[in-house]
């Protein structure tokens, strides 16, 4: 608990100047290039889970979906209310305020490398979720600790703390009882530095050398086949 409060501070400071909204491009790189094109159609109910300044629930609900967004941070939570209206609140992963099967589809987007226990909040996202869970998260990221130049305390970068590779992915999924219907790997420099044409070549062709920044994936509950 001391640890996940300590984030909670750490993660309430860098929402003072430090947005997750259009403003940031990989933000918008994540969103278009990664999350809309593996999200299932017919969900018509989605919750963002971590849903920062409230970007993706905002570009959802745009294209008809009612999307909703919880967050720890009463920082982006009011700074997400501010700018698109009443459809987030503040909240824990680990312990979502919702009925059983209350969303088609639950989003953990940039979440679970931030988590101590990532285990426990995935059956979260299963008991709340009636079919799907989509997660992104950095893919092959390479765990750095740094010193604080004002306390003098280490610190992991940006707070990862999860490192994923297809290995540690696969058996996650596999214990969660979560079937992997698609893959998504997105490099996000080529999105921003190159036109769009060139920058689906150079990311396709990260994709099969597996150099890629980010990795998404469309998961379902395997008691929700049809």
């Amino acid at each position: 608990m001391k640890k996940l409060n300590e984030f909670r501070r750490f993660y309430e400071e860098e929402g003072r100047f430090i947005r997750s909204d259009e403003t940031n491009p990989d933000v918008v790189v994540r969103f278009k290039h990664m999350i809309f094109p593996i999200l299932p159609r017919k969900s018509k109910k989605i919750l963002d889970a971590g849903c920062g300044d409230g970007y993706l629930v905002s570009q959802l609900r745009k294209r008809g979906f009612d999307a909703f967004g919880i967050d720890i941070s009463r920082t982006r939570i009011n700074h997400a209310i501010k700018k698109y209206g009443k459809f987030y609140e503040i909240g824990s992963v680990y312990n979502l305020k919702f009925k059983e099967g209350t969303f088609d589809t639950v989003i953990a987007s940039e979440v679970i490398e931030h988590l101590e226990q990532p285990d426990n909040a995935i059956e979260e996202f299963k008991r709340v979720s009636k079919k799907f869970i989509i997660f992104t998260f950095p893919y092959k990221e390479k765990l750095v600790l740094e010193a604080c130049p004002h306390c003098l305390k280490r610190f992991y970068r940006s707070g990862h703390i999860q490192y994923f590779d297809w290995n540690r992915i696969a058996k996650m999924m596999e214990r969660h009882d979560l079937k992997i219907l698609k893959v998504k790997k997105v490099a996000y420099y080529p999105f921003i530095n190159f036109p769009l044409l060139i920058a689906l070549i150079i990311n396709e062709f990260l994709s099969l050398l597996d150099k890629t920044t980010y990795i998404g994936l469309l998961c379902q509950k395997r008691e929700a086949n049809i």
